[in-house]
C-alpha cells in the first residue's frame, strides 16, 4: 500500500480521512500522528465551527422575535379599529400583545433564559381547531397551515396565511365543517429557539 503524507492534508481533509479510514491500514498510525501535531488547530477549527453554528441560530431567534414585535404592534391595531370589540376580547388582546412584546424583545435582546416565553408564544399558535360547536385560533401574524378536515372522508389543506389575531367562537348548534389546523411555522419557530438553547451551551 502506498505511504500517504498526511502533513500535506488541511484539518478538513484529516477528519474526513479519520471517519473513513480502516483502523488496520498501514497509513493509520501516520494518520493518528499527524491529527496529535494538529490538535491545536482542530480545537480552533472546532470552535469557529461551533461559534458559526451559534450565530446562524440567534440571527434565526432574532428574526423570531421581530415578528412577534411586529404582532404586538399589529394584532391590538387590527381587532381594536375592527369595531365593538367587547371586554372579554379587549382582554384577550391585551394579554397576547404583553406576550408578544416580551416574547419578542428576549428573542431580540438575545435573553436565551427566556427563550420559554417565546416558546410558550409559539406554542399556542401550533393547533387550531374546529371540533363540536368550538372554533379556537391564535395565529400571532399567520402560518404556514396544514388543515385536516374531519369527516367521513377526511381530506388535508395547506395554505401560507397572514390572518393577525385570535379567535375563540361558540356557536348554537354543531359546526358545519370540523377541522384542525397545525402551524408548520410555528413548530420550526419552536425548534429554533430550542436548538439555539443548544448551542448555547
Amino acid at each position: 500500500m502506498r505511504r500517504v503524507d498526511y502533513s500535506t492534508y488541511s484539518i478538513e481533509e484529516l477528519l474526513e480521512v479519520k471517519q473513513n479510514i480502516d483502523p488496520t491500514s498501514e497509513n493509520y498510525p501516520a494518520l493518528v500522528d499527524q491529527l496529535e501535531k494538529s490538535e491545536g488547530e482542530i480545537s480552533v477549527s472546532d470552535g469557529n465551527s461551533r461559534e458559526s453554528h451559534f450565530n446562524l441560530a440567534m440571527n434565526r431567534v432574532k428574526a423570531i422575535g421581530y415578528l412577534q414585535l411586529a404582532a404586538a404592534a399589529i394584532i391590538p391595531t387590527m381587532i381594536f379599529m375592527s369595531g365593538d370589540v367587547s371586554i372579554g376580547t379587549a382582554v384577550i388582546t391585551i394579554l397576547l400583545t404583553l406576550l408578544n412584546l416580551v416574547a419578542g424583545y428576549t428573542a431580540v435582546s438575545a435573553l436565551t433564559r427566556f427563550y420559554w416565553i417565546s416558546i410558550l408564544n409559539q406554542s399556542l399558535q401550533v393547533v387550531s381547531f374546529g371540533i363540536g360547536d368550538t372554533v379556537l385560533n391564535y395565529s400571532g401574524l399567520g402560518g404556514i397551515n396544514l388543515k385536516v378536515t374531519l369527516a367521513e372522508v377526511s381530506s388535508f389543506g395547506f395554505a401560507i396565511q397572514f390572518n393577525p389575531g385570535f379567535s375563540y367562537v361558540e356557536y348554537t348548534g354543531q359546526i358545519a365543517e370540523q377541522f384542525i389546523i397545525i402551524d408548520v411555522l410555528g413548530i420550526i419557530f419552536i425548534g429554533a429557539l430550542v436548538t439555539t438553547g443548544f448551542w448555547k451551551q
